[in-house]
């Protein structure tokens, strides 16, 4: 893996990831208190967000994988919920002469990578056109959140192991 946390370095030449498709998988926006929620937020509104990546082949094609980036975002304030927006953004991928020893770091780094922006401009626009100043994401490290899962993967093992 790269300094950066991609796969690309170990990528051969003759190797390829080709977007077959890219669609909403799952899309929820709620604003429980409309039009209360609009008139003023009031204080500083608190923002959580969780992000998570998940990916797998499909079982018709050797070839071809699915990877999914879910967000949760809640909006809220000492009144309660002013949002939650919910979104799994999706895309399947196929690999051409990807070694099997990357293909986990491409479909949870490189992939999530390619999706993020369009799943960016979705939760921007939703947020917005609700009423509320739109939600612009930072750019994600997905190579440091692959590391985490790793990381978190590896520790429950041994904790099974050691039990």
């Amino acid at each position: 893996m790269t300094e950066n946390g991609s796969a690309e370095s170990q990528i051969p030449e003759n190797a390829g990831i080709k977007v077959l498709t890219q669609y909403i998988k799952d899309f929820s926006f709620e604003n429980p208190n409309a039009p209360e929620s609009l008139k003023s937020m009031g204080e500083q509104p608190n923002m959580t967000v969780d992000i998570n990546v998940n990916g797998k082949p499909l079982e018709t094609e050797e070839s071809i994988f699915e990877s999914d980036i879910m967000f949760d975002a809640t909006l809220s304030n000492k009144t309660g919920t002013l949002y939650k927006l919910e979104l799994v953004y999706s895309g399947l991928f196929q690999f051409n002469n990807i070694d099997k020893k990357i293909v986990h770091p491409v479909l949870f780094i490189n992939c999530p990578q390619i999706l993020f922006p369009y799943a960016r401009q979705i939760i921007s626009s939703t947020t917005g056109n609700a009423g509320f100043p739109p939600l612009f994401l930072e750019p994600m490290d997905f190579g440091g959140l692959y590391a985490k899962k790793v990381e978190e993967e590896k520790a429950k093992q041994e904790a099974s192991q050691n039990s």
